[in-house]
């Protein structure tokens, strides 16, 4: 009885005791059961079964990044009255483990596969970078194809997952895994405990985790070295603190020594990196009664699914933008008061964010670095928003006094036409003639040479010391000179003479220019090999190709950025990879924000003049560059504050520089003008607008133009300058006419000859041929089938001659239009005595080898554009002349209207009938 007792009481304190357990146990499981839910709705790609993955429904967000991979569950059975089961996920908390490594063969080997697929749907697109390593290129691996890329491809529209196979590209991985490990703990997890906490309070500025999958990892590294270094890659826990997780597969066979194997260390070396990483073996059970559930290898549709993930998914923008900051200075309507306090010898510029919270600043230095820049990237990488930054918060931080940017867009973009009324811009170029390009590097040369002058003079050795002489004088200081050309490597399209100029004053402004305080920086997709870059301190990189990365910084890092604006700045003059600083460059609106600070610096900079902005501002955009007519065309005084000279004006100049092109057709020997190209539309045009101009300036005199239209009636432009018959003085005829024209313009010649003293007092002529050309109009010799009266028994070459040769002196010139170089010369080179030096207007257009009439040796195209043009003249009515090697002023010829006086007028029949296109 008492035993019975005795039973009843054990049984009782028992079913107490389990009961007690089971308890406990539900309360435990439901003070996990809200973070279990949350990790099944936020991270299901992480934490649900495989093959319930939706990718249709799949949002990983930032910020809910897992803890683990789930590779299965634990069955809790009946711990409730419902008699259900209760299913507790097994996680696998790589983010904890140095590496992990899995057995070929084993339980676990599933797990591999389904972990990388697990790495690729739990972030956010562009969150993570996959590196899916197998040696056999028909692998499980091979099932994602579709979404992967090569190694090296940063153009890719998703480059974040790579199947890498071949040799030398799993060779490349180990170097970049370690290049990126260093990089991440310098630049990131400086400050926390690693990558991950950095990202929980950086969630604006992301870095990527990088997952590596190494399959069977012996066949993958077979070498002894390439092993050690996965060892000294998880070495001190470090490529888990910098976000790098590693996973790889091996197999036993592989551990075993063979002394007469090629690869005989091997064994040894796996065996160290397999001590310091996790194995993964069968988990200890939570509860003794439940049952372990491990989740099969993933299946073809899964994979499927998981592509498809991919395949839709758009990568997070970050933005990190300096708004608010830029508003606070704008409200208060006082800038650069009081002035920044800069050191002596630095300039220092905001580009972006180093982090979240630190701002990344650019030191243009006048020691130790070249303070010259280069900025590259990809489209579409954030490098004109990198530029946007550079000049706005250097606008904001350094007045227009101190600080002032020529800008040139080679592409002939918008980019830098929102700057048009920023203050401190002096020249802007929306152009994408090179020409303009070219005249800041000489600009900035004759600058330099200047400033080197008046340092001299005052015994100074750098701007600063010269500003502070000034000041002490009470005289203004030196503004900083800044140019940016974008999309620079334009310059070096054609092999020419442009391109040979650009690269020796690229190389004389690198090398000399850092102490007078004027600084390039010379942006680019993609950098041409003919700008040296040791004479570069400070070089920037947007996410690019390889080689690219490698001829903008010195190393190959730039081709794994991955994001929007993610940039690194290399100072070292080496460009050593471990000198990178990576950085988000800030976020700026281009088509709202930046015109709205533009308007508002302007705004406060007139303010503090009274209205008046003190400096002249040149302008040159493609985008709405109109060569317009000026109003002050034809009047006798031309431009305002000039002389009085009949100067004849033809179009705007193509380069820095605001005075229009002019010419003069003076009473002197070889007061000439030939034009050659193919572009017959300016062509006709140019010559329109001299003749009008002509007769407007000497209409007292009684001016008179004759015009000849040489070409063929088939030809698109036959008679366009038709339109300008019926003007008083101009006479327009036709091939038909020519013996009679001619004639008539040489015995204007021979009367003024035989009277020369009188001939002063006659009125200007100008006889304008058009299309010359080798034909039987113009023979040594009287074959032409012409009759000419006895004064004048001469052939239509000798007659030109007499022209070009004696007429600029009785007030006779003569224009000459020749479609390419060989007719001209075919003409005017008839005699032993050459024509051409006797031409002293010589004008190149588009094509037709018209380099050669510029300066003889010349050679290239000198214009690449429909209505410009090269000018060449004396050098007293040359805009910039310097040595005899210059072949000319580029400019675009006038097009159109630039005032309402000229409508209903022959300008504007000219302007219409002679467009500026292909006719």
């Amino acid at each position: 009885m008492e035993l019975t007792k005795g039973m009843d009481g054990l049984k009782q304190k028992i079913n107490q005791h389990l009961t007690a357990e089971r308890n406990a146990w539900i309360t435990s499981f439901n003070s996990l059961e809200t973070e279990v839910k949350q990790y099944v709705s936020d991270s299901a790609g992480a934490y649900k079964s495989l093959e319930s993955f939706d990718p249709e429904k799949a949002t990983p967000k930032r910020g809910n990044e897992p803890d683990g991979f789930s590779y299965g569950y634990e069955i809790v059975p009946k711990l409730n009255i419902k008699n259900e089961n209760i299913y507790f996920p097994l996680l696998y908390p790589f983010l904890t483990k140095r590496a992990t490594a899995i057995e070929e063969g084993s339980e676990f080997a599933p797990f591999f596969f389904n972990f990388a697929l697990r790495s690729i749907i739990s972030y956010p697109l562009g969150d993570c970078n996959v590196y899916l390593v197998d040696a056999n290129v028909s692998g499980d691996f091979n099932q994602l194809s579709g979404i992967y890329t090569r190694l090296e491809e940063a153009d890719a529209e998703k480059p974040y997952f790579h199947y890498l196979t071949m040799e030398d590209e799993r060779s490349l991985l180990l170097t970049e895994l370690m290049s990126i490990m260093d990089s991440n703990i310098r630049n990131y997890v400086s400050g926390y405990e690693d990558l991950s906490s950095y990202n929980n309070e950086n969630q604006s500025m992301h870095v990527p985790y990088h997952f590596v999958f190494i399959k069977d990892i012996v066949k993958a590294y077979p070498n002894k070295s390439q092993i050690e270094k996965l060892t000294k890659l998880i070495l001190s826990d470090n490529a888990r603190k910098a976000g790098i997780f590693l996973f790889y597969t091996f197999d036993r066979e592989n551990l075993k020594e063979d002394p007469d194997s090629y690869y005989a260390d091997t064994p040894k070396a796996l065996r160290n990196l397999l001590s310091m990483s996790h194995i993964m073996s069968r988990p200890e059970r939570l509860y003794p009664s439940g049952g372990l559930r491990v989740e099969p290898m993933a299946t073809a549709e899964t994979a499927n699914r998981v592509k498809r993930f991919v395949e839709t998914q758009k990568p997070p923008i970050s933005v990190m933008t300096f708004r608010e900051v830029i508003k606070q200075k704008l409200s208060k309507g006082d800038l650069w008061n009081p002035p920044f306090k800069r050191q002596k010898a630095h300039l220092p510029f905001i580009v972006g964010f180093q982090n979240a919270v630190k701002p990344k600043e650019v030191d243009v230095c006048f020691k130790g670095t070249s303070p010259h820049i280069f900025i590259g990237g990809k489209t579409g990488s954030g490098k004109s928003i990198l530029l946007h930054n550079f000049i706005i918060n250097g606008a904001l931080r350094y007045p227009p006094e101190q600080l002032q940017f020529y800008l040139v867009d080679m592409k002939g973009g918008v980019s830098f036409v929102p700057y048009k009324h920023l203050p401190h811009v002096v020249a802007l170029s929306a152009s994408s003639s090179r020409h303009y390009a070219m005249s800041l590097l000489e600009l900035f040369s004759e600058e330099h040479n200047r400033r080197l002058s008046l340092f001299k003079r005052e015994g100074a050795p750098s701007l600063d010391a010269y500003n502070e002489a000034q000041q002490q004088k009470g005289k203004k200081p030196l503004p900083f000179l800044f140019g940016i050309i974008d999309e620079f490597q334009g310059l070096f399209d054609s092999m020419d003479e442009i391109s040979q100029n650009a690269e020796r004053l690229i190389k004389e402004i690198h090398k000399l220019s850092r102490a007078t305080g004027i600084f390039l920086a010379l942006c680019t997709q993609q950098a041409p090999g003919n700008v040296d870059r040791s004479q570069v301190g400070i070089k920037m990189s947007l996410v690019c190709n390889p080689n690219d990365s490698m001829t903008l910084i010195g190393n190959t890092a730039a081709s794994r950025l991955r994001g929007i604006g993610r940039a690194l700045i290399n100072i070292n003059p080496t460009g050593e990879e471990k000198y990178n600083q990576e950085f988000q460059v800030a976020f700026i609106d281009e088509q709202k924000e930046l015109p709205a600070y533009v308007a508002r610096i302007q705004e406060i900079y007139l303010n503090r003049h009274n209205g008046k902005d003190p400096l002249d501002h040149l302008i040159f955009d493609d985008n709405d560059r109109g060569a317009r007519l000026p109003s002050w065309i034809g009047s006798a005084s031309q431009e305002a504050g000039s002389s009085a000279l009949p100067f004849i004006y033809v179009g705007i100049p193509g380069f820095f520089r605001k005075e229009h092109v002019k010419f003069l057709l003076h009473r002197d020997s070889q007061s000439n003008v030939v034009i050659v190209g193919n572009d017959r539309a300016s062509a006709l045009r140019l010559t329109g607008i001299i003749a009008l101009q002509f007769i407007e300036l000497y209409k007292k005199a009684g001016a008179k133009v004759f015009i000849t239209d040489m070409q063929k009636m088939t030809t698109p432009t036959y008679n366009k300058l038709g339109c300008l018959s019926g003007i008083r003085g101009l006479t327009h005829t036709t091939a038909s006419d020519f013996k009679k024209t001619l004639t008539e313009v040489h015995q204007i010649l021979c009367k003024r000859k035989e009277n020369p003293d009188k001939s002063v007092y006659e009125p200007e002529v100008l006889y304008a041929i058009l299309d010359i050309k080798p034909d039987n109009n113009f023979t040594t010799s009287n074959s032409s089938g012409f009759s000419f009266d006895e004064i004048s028994e001469k052939t239509p070459i000798t007659m030109l001659s007499e022209l070009i040769e004696d007429g600029p002196d009785l007030g006779i010139h003569v224009l000459v239009y020749g479609y390419n170089y060989p007719n001209i010369e075919s003409v005017l080179n008839t005699f032993n005595n050459s024509l051409l030096p006797k031409m002293e207007i010589k004008i190149a257009l588009r094509g037709g080898n018209s380099a050669k009439v510029l300066r003889f040796f010349a050679s290239g195209e000198p214009v690449e554009h429909y209505g410009e043009g090269v000018i060449l003249m004396p050098e007293d009515m040359g805009l910039r002349y310097k040595d005899e090697n210059d072949c000319g002023d580029p400019f675009i010829i006038y097009d159109s209207l630039g005032d309402r006086r000229f409508s209903g007028t022959p300008w504007e029949k000219l302007f219409i009938n002679l467009p500026n296109q292909e006719i």
